[in-house]
């Protein structure tokens, strides 16, 4: 399946995805295919495939199996300019 992150914060290790399917999933740092460095840096709306698994005794389903896309681009904001006066 394929989605987007919604949030992801690499110092708690998890966060959620937003499958195409329309659901949620909850996402663990350890389901991140790759190193834990890039993991860590997941960032909003980054596209990512991933599997579903169980996450049992009724904690409803999990993101298993996370590889993530590109990264979205950065947009930044202009810097002021100096006035010439």
């Amino acid at each position: 399946m394929t989605g987007k992150v919604l949030w992801f914060s690499g110092k708690r290790g998890y966060g959620f995805i937003h499958g195409d399917d329309g659901n949620d999933y909850y996402a663990h740092i350890t389901a991140v295919n790759g190193s834990k460095r890039s993991a860590k840096y997941l960032v909003r709306e980054q596209s990512v495939e991933f599997d579903i698994g169980d996450g049992g005794e009724g904690k409803g389903a999990v993101a298993l199996n996370i590889t993530p896309g590109a990264k979205p681009p950065r947009i930044r904001k202009p810097k002021a300019q100096a006035d010439a006066s």
